[in-house]
């Protein structure tokens, strides 16, 4: 925080050799901590002090000389004189949460601590300026050399560059780091926020590589304990090759520890093309560190942004990315740096406003419960029946060794369906809560021989039945339920979506793509007219439709392909990121598609195929956080356009999608809950149910 070995701080300090008081800071309080037995006593002597540094007589001795007027109950002098010398161990810091600038030192031989805290009106400048004239005080006393001679080897040797806030003791055990509700909004209370201590990092020691850039840049660290970005000063920047697909940035000077990492998907990294910044996020005994750069010239700027994004891409994918096209190369690096200054066409400038109301968040909490075991009927009414519904819930919740996998929800029956194991627990919507109706117990196959533990579950056939799949199982077969009956429909799926009116199932194995419509007589299901084999491996991975005729397939690869046709050639194929694609969903027109990575979000504009931008969880706020992105299936909210949804972690994210089409990419509110989310949907109330590993209570938050 205070770059105490800035030389060049002291020099006007030092000019007139005849000028006894060198330097001196007004005002603050001056106070005095000395021990009884096991207690620490503070005993504060002036509340308007002054503090200064002087010459004495003796060449290369110097005092520190405290004055101050003392209130009628101290019986101290109002002038204390300390030797200024190396055992005195005078040290610079901020203290409390209004970061008040903080010195204090010790007298040798003594069990006694002395204080010094700036007044508000204090300029960090100036006590930045004493600490300078202070060390080179102290160089001179221990060296009894003129400071003009003392080498910087020196200096180093004495203190270290930087002393970082003293923020908790070194010695009793800290407790395990509570987080409440967190919403990163610069506008929020403080009180709305958790206080997380800031511990520094020790660094990291470099391996030898081939330098492909080195740059000159200002350095910044994210503090969670003020909430900002505090300078570091001037480093160097270093891209380095050490090997096939493997890149590393250091970033390095003499007065802080090396940041030494591999360049990957993990450094979370955003670009801020008018400020020319760089952010991104560093990791440590477990602990994720935010850091900026800013550069001055806008050539260098472009030149690090590419090679450093050119070189995510080959760490991620494992492929060279000058063996891709050049239009395949823009669109590589302008959505990864997102290049794009806005998203929007000129038909999505019509949408109107309506429905963008706030979204709230009805929590699905879980809690194990020891029940006895007893058979459940089936029934979907929205009865209610205390002591009934209590009997069900306590039986779908019985087995601890279960969690909460799947969540669906009926936008028409006001209906939520949680797959917990081989158990479908049922909810009833009202109001603004939730309850218990029924459960499903022990879902079988056809015969009765097999337990079903579904991985994969939709609702169809305008949400009056329910498709289950276990992949597990391997006998590729997707079964129905209807009223508790379970029927076999259709063979050979691995993933499927619906969302039309009509009764048809788009699915995809690792290198087919079919549609399968259950109204057919015959076993296989699947409508050989819409049916398409790749004789390649492209590994396909999620599938998302719209109510449009357009499908869009994501691939283990990174690959996104969008079809107008099933049977034929994809209308638009994205070449990789880097990353594999976990989940898709597109607007209700087909013209945005939201594809979800594992470190962030791709969303693509159908109509304009070369134009992409990726969404990310700013890297400040993942220090806050304390947990790892992790994201699972994003979508659009079908109730309220303006929102994309998605859930990392303990974390529900929320874009707004109208402000992202507008260019601010990190337009998004978050909150935390008290248990991992599984899941989550929106009902017809425009109301956003979460299901995490737990147990269900009504519980409601707003994001704002």
């Amino acid at each position: 925080m205070f770059d105490i070995l800035d030389r060049n701080l002291a020099v006007p300090f030092f000019t007139d050799k005849n000028k006894k008081e060198l330097i001196e800071l007004k005002y603050g309080t001056f106070s005095c901590y000395f021990y009884e037995g096991h207690r620490t006593i503070k005993q504060t002597l002036y509340e308007d002090a002054v503090l200064c540094l002087k010459r004495t007589e003796s060449p290369f001795a110097y005092e520190l000389v405290v004055s101050g007027i003392s209130n009628a109950k101290c019986f101290y002098d109002s002038r204390q004189t300390f030797k200024v010398q190396k055992n005195m161990h005078l040290r610079i810091y901020r203290i409390n949460m209004n970061q008040d600038v903080c010195l204090t030192w010790t007298v040798e031989g003594l069990i006694e601590t002395f204080e010094f805290v700036c007044n508000r009106d204090v300029l960090q400048e100036a006590a930045e300026n004493f600490m300078a004239v202070a060390y080179e005080c102290i160089y001179e006393n221990e060296y009894k050399s003129p400071r003009t001679l003392i080498t910087e080897s020196k200096l180093l040797s004495l203190y270290s560059a930087h002393v970082e806030s003293k923020t908790c003791s070194e010695i009793l055990k800290a407790k395990t780091e509570v987080y409440g509700t967190f919403i990163p909004d610069d506008a929020n209370d403080d009180s709305t926020s958790t206080f997380i201590r800031y511990v520094p990092y020790t660094g990291t020691e470099p391996t030898h590589g081939t330098p492909l850039l080195v740059l000159e840049a200002t350095l910044f660290i994210y503090r969670p304990d003020v909430r900002d970005y505090i300078v570091n000063g001037k480093v160097f920047i270093k891209i380095s090759e050490s090997e096939s697909f493997t890149y590393h940035m250091e970033v390095y000077s003499t007065e802080i520890p090396s940041i030494y990492q591999t360049v990957d998907v993990n450094m979370n990294p955003i670009f801020k093309h008018d400020e020319l910044e760089f952010y991104w996020n560093y990791y440590e005994n477990k602990r994720a560190y935010s850091f900026k750069v800013t550069l001055n010239d806008r050539e260098v700027y472009e030149g690090f942004k590419e090679l450093l994004t050119k070189s995510i891409f080959e760490v991620a994918s494992k492929s060279l990315f000058s063996r891709y096209r050049r239009q395949n190369q823009d669109y590589i690096i302008n959505t990864l740096a997102n290049n794009a200054a806005s998203f929007m066409d000129s038909d999505s400038e019509e949408e109107d406003d309506e429905g963008e109301g706030d979204k709230k968040v009805d929590g699905c909490f879980l809690e194990f419960l020891n029940m006895k075991n007893n058979d459940s009927g089936v029934c979907l009414v929205n009865e209610d029946n205390s002591a009934q519904n209590n009997e069900a819930k306590d039986l779908f919740y019985s087995d601890g060794s279960q969690k909460n996998s799947i969540l669906s929800t009926s936008h028409k029956s006001n209906l939520s369906f949680v797959i917990r194991g081989n158990k479908v627990g049922i909810y009833s919507l009202y109001g603004s809560g939730i309850n218990f109706t029924r459960s499903i117990q022990d879902i079988q196959t056809i015969n009765g021989k097999n337990p079903l533990y579904p991985t994969n579950a939709i609702l169809h056939d305008q949400e009056s039945s329910y498709l289950l799949y276990d992949v597990n199982m391997k006998n590729n077969i997707v079964y129905k339920m209807d009223l508790g009956r379970v029927i076999n429909i259709c063979p050979n799926p691995q993933t499927l979506d619906t969302l039309n009116n009509d009764q048809t199932i788009v699915g995809i194995t690792s290198n087919s793509l079919f549609r399968i419509d259950p109204r057919q007589k015959r076993i296989n299901k699947i409508n050989d007219l819409d049916y398409k084999k790749y004789s390649s491996m492209p590994e396909f991975s999620t599938v998302a439709s719209s109510r449009s005729k357009y499908v869009a397939v994501g691939s283990k690869k990174g690959v996104i392909r969008i079809f107008s046709e099933l049977n034929k050639v994809a209308a638009i194929t994205l070449p990789p990121i880097g990353e594999p694609i976990l989940g898709l969903d597109v607007t209700l027109d087909g013209r945005y598609l939201i594809a979800t990575c594992s470190n962030f979000l791709i969303l693509v504009h159908t109509l304009l195929n070369d134009q992409a931008i990726t969404l990310r969880i700013k890297p400040e706020h993942v220090t806050l956080m304390n947990e790892a992105v992790s994201f699972k299936r994003a979508y659009f909210d079908i109730h309220n356009r303006n929102d994309i949804v998605c859930i990392t972690g303990s974390f529900v994210v929320i874009w707004n999608f109208k402000n992202v089409c507008q260019g601010d990419f990190t337009c998004y509110k978050m909150q935390r809950l008290e248990a991992p989310i599984v899941s989550s949907t929106s009902d017809s109330k425009d109301d956003l149910i979460i299901a995490v590993c737990c147990i269900f209570k009504k519980k409601k938050k707003n994001l704002d």
